[in-house]
């Protein structure tokens, strides 16, 4: 039986490749699944330029990265972590998945951004002391589906921003659309594929505006934005 890397590594190794392959790719979305009746803990990548979007990429943390619903051969996490480079991996599901990415790559916006920030937390902070982590606001195992609403909660932007935003057509639940940073199971921060940042008692603010101004430097603006509640 084949050992996964630790866990942490494989966390935070899924969000890198989820966010750059979003970021190279606009329409792509990512949601949070576990099927297999809650065996797998998957960041899914739909396309939403598909009339009946389904799974194109699944990055299993507990497993593998499968590619077009198992048409391919899985993708094993200790190749992954062999290879020379990251962008090795992403040029190899890009082909496997019939990806052909913009030269030069598309600017980043507000749903990249969001994916990325979030990947640049957690690979930052994967020997922390304490465990970070980021979930989906919807929590889909199996098709039972159930909102996060205890974390979500506690997020007054979140809750108004709730009420205000119509089901949508890709992902059939609002909540999709937010992911909580969570450090060792707490909420401490959720970010909105509108490219917000929520924090509990303060308004949304603009993740696009501070990368913009600082030069699109993503170090930059995770500081400025998150810097207070990162180790």
């Amino acid at each position: 039986m084949t050992t996964l890397p630790a866990q942490r590594f494989v966390l935070a190794q899924s969000w890198w490749i989820a966010s750059e392959l979003v970021r190279r790719h606009p329409h792509l979305r990512l949601i949070e699944t576990h099927p297999g009746g809650g065996q797998y803990d998957c960041l899914t990548l739909l396309d939403s330029r598909s009339a009946s979007p389904g799974s194109l990429v699944d990055l299993n943390r507990a497993g593998s990265i499968h590619i077009k619903d198992g048409a391919r051969e899985p993708l094993d996490w200790n190749t992954v972590f062999a290879a020379r480079g990251g962008h090795d991996i992403i040029r190899r599901i890009e082909a496997a998945a019939g990806l052909h990415p913009s030269v030069p790559a598309p600017p980043t916006g507000p749903t990249a951004l969001t994916y990325r920030v979030l990947a640049r937390i957690l690979t930052s902070l994967v020997d922390d002391r304490r465990t970070w982590d980021a979930r989906n606001g919807q929590l889909d195992s199996s098709g039972h589906d159930c909102g996060r609403r205890s974390e979500l909660d506690r997020f007054p932007s979140v809750v108004e921003a709730l009420r205000d935003i119509l089901p949508d057509d890709l992902f059939g639940e609002p909540a999709y659309r937010f992911w909580i940073l969570l450090r060792d199971t707490d909420p401490v921060a959720v970010l909105d594929t509108n490219g917000r940042l929520h924090l509990p008692a303060e308004p949304p603010a603009e993740l696009l505006a501070v990368y913009k101004g600082s030069g699109r430097s993503l170090t930059t603006t995770v500081a400025e934005m998150l810097g207070h509640l990162l180790p």
